[in-house]
């Protein structure tokens, strides 16, 4: 997943979460269940997607912003 993320989005900041660790950070987000994806803030998907999908969803995210 990160190798295709970091393909769709050049100065990518990527963070991975133990959510033992940081649970109220995760539930802050609308984490429910794992795995979960959060970007620039907001949960987008609450299940593994195909890096298709979250390549999408990130260049989604770039146009967004443009």
């Amino acid at each position: 997943m990160k190798a295709a993320a970091q393909a769709a989005v050049k100065e990518l900041e990527w963070r991975d979460v133990n959510v033992l660790d940081e649970m109220d950070y995760a539930v802050d987000r609308g984490v429910l269940s794992l795995p979960a994806i959060v970007i620039d803030g907001e949960l987008v998907f609450s299940s593994l997607p195909t890096p298709h999908q979250l390549r999408a969803a990130l260049d989604r995210r770039d146009a967004k912003e443009q």
